[in-house]
């Protein structure tokens, strides 16, 4: 053999040993999507109130080929004396993915996102499949806003024409659930939500 062919077969096997690591070592708690999936449903403001992708959504959905985002916990909340099985996001990854591309979910499922200290984050309908209900929570539990029904937008909606949804004050939690939620179970402003096995 020469040494060209040497070099060539152990480049093969070092292609292959690293294929089998990629593949064979994959972690069972986490789903692998394509990196183009990260920017989706939560945005913040800048200084200018324009809305933009989490950062940490940026960066992760940089990369070349594959993301690692982990799968939401499921937990149980209580909303107006109703237990909810929710999907919790509780980092820059899942809460950038969020619900979009999600299928339709039933009046006992929903997500909530929770942030790590009192803000306005601004979310969008980015590739969502079904129009919801946003529920705004306090740091106490407490409702301080609803947007009602809010629509899915026509897939060749552009980025730029997407509306933006945010509450008019400070909130810890944001709670999806499926559009006519809030009505038809009586959802108002002021109501406790039971977060306590989050």
């Amino acid at each position: 053999m020469t040494k060209h062919k040497i070099s060539i077969a152990i480049a093969a096997l070092v292609i292959v040993i690293a294929v089998f690591y990629k593949f064979a070592f994959r972690n069972p708690n986490v789903t692998y999507l394509p990196a183009d999936a990260l920017t989706r449903n939560v945005s913040r403001s800048d200084a200018s109130g324009t809305p933009q992708a989490l950062q940490a959504g940026k960066d992760i959905s940089s990369e070349d080929t594959k993301t690692v985002v982990e799968k939401a916990k499921k937990k149980e909340i209580k909303i107006a004396d109703k237990t909810l099985t929710v999907e919790v996001a509780d980092t820059p990854a899942l809460q950038t993915l969020g619900l979009s591309g999600h299928a339709p979910i039933s009046d006992e499922e929903g997500m909530i996102f929770i942030f790590a200290s009192d803000s306005i984050p601004h979310f969008w309908m980015k590739e969502m499949l079904f129009p919801l209900d946003m529920i705004w929570i306090d740091n106490k539990g407490i409702i301080a806003d609803i947007d009602k029904n809010v629509p899915k937008p026509s897939l060749d909606t552009p980025n730029s024409k997407l509306p933006t949804y945010s509450s008019t004050q400070p909130i810890r939690y944001v709670l999806e659930v499926n559009t006519g939620f809030s009505d038809k179970y009586g959802v108002k402003l002021g109501d406790s939500v039971d977060l306590s096995q989050l």
